[in-house]
């Protein structure tokens, strides 16, 4: 591939109304309170553009979103242009929420910032050097069509999310011209035929060395933002809708709309920020969706693997307890790179064992560009099974080696049905707290300890239920 950099220059531009541009007004500005340290958000997505309105090329549709920069901070941040490595870069991506499930259906490669232009709609702004620096309460915008130019798009893989940097000068994007480097979606993954009733949601991300090294290297955790957008059925021009969730990733924005959506924080020592959200859904007939999301913000270790843990099959005192959990409908679901990354398509298989399920791709050892959920990516794991859901142990294990090699972490997982005191085995020890968990017929459980004890499936523990018990003891 060619390596370039890209000249800046401090201009101030006019946005026009061209074919493919939605434009939305700017969220409002940020409060004067800054924090220590260079601190970079996104504080405005205000444009989407539709790069492919003559039709899908290859199978795609492309985009690119216009943003609103804020430096939070009370210390200017490097805005250097490439080949200088200190400067910002900006990561799009695309979210969609249909029945219950929240996929990133569209990634693009980072564009490299060039010029910091110093404007005031962050607060009191303190402008840094002319072009090179964005001073603190200061803000900088750049235009859909810019942020979609492919002479400023480098790959991802070329960024450490957890450190903060990048290469410098950097790498074009290959593909049709339309394409190229951009926020790429497949046409199937916006067909309204296909998602009539689907939610759409954009992110952007900065990544900057002064801002990933400033506030106890915490700084960074806020750099993501999302806004939802409509999508012309006929046109797949998308609209911005509602506000900019400020310092949101998309992940969080699910867990807003969604009350039955968890999320959890998990931070990796010296390196950055992975958020994992579970969600369970009754189907009725006795059987639930699991289904868990797992985002990596900031991490350059990247996830490498992802088990949930099952009840023991082992773990039977006399061989006549209850513990049989069937899963059916196991799944994946990852976004595809392009435009050059080297990255390994190939999906996670799954393997279920006694006491847990695991996806995986292969160590890095063994292959370096495997498909790792990498940064500003999320990927999917789900499964039905015949078991209501309980706090079980979730584990993750990092691609990239070095100490630890796993994080664990709770999350609702499948629990044997009936076993009210969870021991991993229905019998009568199980009798005692049954009795403790019994509501009468109609009145719905509110200890979410006893989950266990409803075996008819009905939001309430009576007779019916124990009639159940007594025949799995049996």
């Amino acid at each position: 591939m060619s390596i370039r950099s890209i000249h800046s220059a401090c201009l101030m531009s006019f946005v026009w109304l061209i074919p493919g541009v939605a434009i939305a007004q700017q969220a409002g500005a940020a409060g004067s309170d800054l924090t220590i340290g260079p601190d970079l958000t996104i504080s405005d997505i205000n444009q989407v553009r539709h790069w492919t309105t003559s039709g899908p090329v290859d199978g795609f549709r492309a985009y690119s979103l216009g943003t609103a920069s804020c430096n939070i901070g009370d210390t200017s941040i490097s805005w250097l242009a490439s080949p200088n490595p200190n400067h910002p870069v900006i990561a799009p991506a695309m979210y969609r929420l249909e029945n219950g499930q929240f996929e990133q259906i569209g990634i693009g490669w980072v564009r490299h910032n060039a010029c910091a232009i110093q404007q005031g709609t962050c607060g009191t702004c303190i402008p840094g050097d002319v072009c090179i620096e964005l001073g603190a309460g200061c803000s900088t915008v750049n235009s859909a069509t810019t942020n979609g130019s492919a002479a400023s798009l480098g790959p991802r893989s070329e960024i450490n999310a957890g450190a903060g940097t990048n290469l410098g000068a950097y790498a074009f994007p290959s593909g049709p011209s339309s394409l190229a480097g951009r926020l790429l979606v497949r046409d199937t993954d916006l067909d309204p035929t296909l998602h009539p009733a689907a939610l759409y949601f954009v992110e952007a991300q900065h990544v900057a060395f002064d801002d990933a090294e400033s506030g106890d290297r915490s700084n960074d955790n806020n750099n993501a933002s999302t806004r939802p957008v409509t999508l012309n059925p006929d046109t797949f021009n998308m609209f911005p809708t509602e506000q900019t969730s400020e310092q949101l990733p998309a992940i969080r924005v699910w867990e807003q709309i969604d009350a039955a959506v968890q999320v959890e924080t998990v931070d990796i020592v010296d390196d950055g920020r992975l958020l994992v959200a579970h969600r369970v859904m009754p189907l009725g007939d006795g059987v639930w969706r699991y289904e868990y999301a797992v985002h990596n913000l900031n991490a350059h270790r990247s996830v490498g693997a992802w088990s949930i843990a099952l009840p023991s099959s082992d773990a039977e005192p006399d061989g006549d307890s209850f513990t049989h959990i069937t899963l059916t409908n196991v799944g994946f679901h990852d976004v595809d790179y392009h435009s050059g990354e080297p990255f390994d398509p190939t999906d996670w298989p799954a393997e279920i064992g006694s006491d847990l399920i695991t996806w995986s791709t292969q160590l890095f050892d063994e292959n370096p560009n495997a498909n790792a959920l990498r940064w500003g990516t999320l990927y999917n794991f789900r499964f039905d099974a015949n078991a209501p859901p309980h706090p079980g142990v979730a584990t993750i294990g990092l691609f990239r080696p070095a100490v630890p090699d796993t994080v664990t972490l709770t999350v609702q997982t499948p629990a044997i049905l009936g076993d009210v005191n969870d021991d991993n085995a229905v019998d009568i020890a199980d009798v005692a707290m049954f009795q403790d968990c019994q509501t009468g017929p109609f009145i719905v459980i509110e200890n979410p300890n006893c989950a266990m004890a409803d075996l008819d499936a009905d939001s309430d523990v009576d007779f019916a239920d124990f009639a159940v018990l007594q025949r799995m003891i049996q």
